[in-house]
């Protein structure tokens, strides 16, 4: 395939205009020229590249360095305490440790609902899709099968049970001892 018929003849390949590249004949457009706004598409088509323009320097732009160390001075406050009033310094107030401890152990109560109705789910769960009486027309194998998932439900609930167990004898602890010691809130940390 003879190529000197898809590019013009050139001097150089500085002659070239790097907008222009692409003589092949054909009917369409490329698509980079849809996404061109319209001063673009001047420089597109032209056979000169665009020649940069300079322009004078401006004095806004110029920087100026002094010999002096770039070390900020400290201002004596005293003086800047004209212009402004300084406010009062607010102080933390100790809130009553009991308060403290009743919001704790309301805030724990809060989490053993939340325990205890998941566990209900579970519960409600299980006893909807598992009956109680094995369905009629099973073969062993999915007896097995049934009899496995329950027990791995069961399990799942009984941690559930244990976890909740164990919470609640914590908040009985944190109760008495609120109940038994008021002034000391440190031993409810625990």
């Amino acid at each position: 395939m003879d190529c000197s018929l898809l590019y013009p003849p050139s001097n150089s390949i500085f002659d070239i205009n790097p907008y222009s590249v692409h003589y092949i004949p054909h009917d369409y457009v490329p698509l980079d020229v849809y996404y061109l706004s319209s001063s673009d598409l001047g420089s597109l088509f032209d056979s000169e590249p665009p020649t940069p323009s300079f322009s004078e320097p401006s004095l806004v732009s110029t920087v100026t360095t002094s010999s002096a160390p770039r070390k900020r001075k400290r201002t004596d406050q005293s003086q800047d305490s004209d212009d402004f009033t300084k406010s009062p310094k607010l102080e933390h107030v100790p809130s009553d440790p009991k308060i403290e401890a009743v919001s704790a152990l309301e805030n724990d109560l809060g989490y053993l609902q939340d325990s205890w109705a998941s566990i209900h789910i579970v519960l409600d769960s299980l006893q909807n899709a598992f009956l109680v009486t094995p369905f009629q027309g099973a073969n062993e194998q999915q007896l097995d099968e049934l009899d496995r998932e329950l027990g791995t439900a069961y399990d799942d609930l009984m941690v559930q049970v244990r976890q909740l167990d164990r919470a609640l004898k914590q908040l009985d602890r944190k109760i008495s001892e609120l109940q038994t010691a008021p002034s000391s809130s440190s031993q409810l940390d625990r």
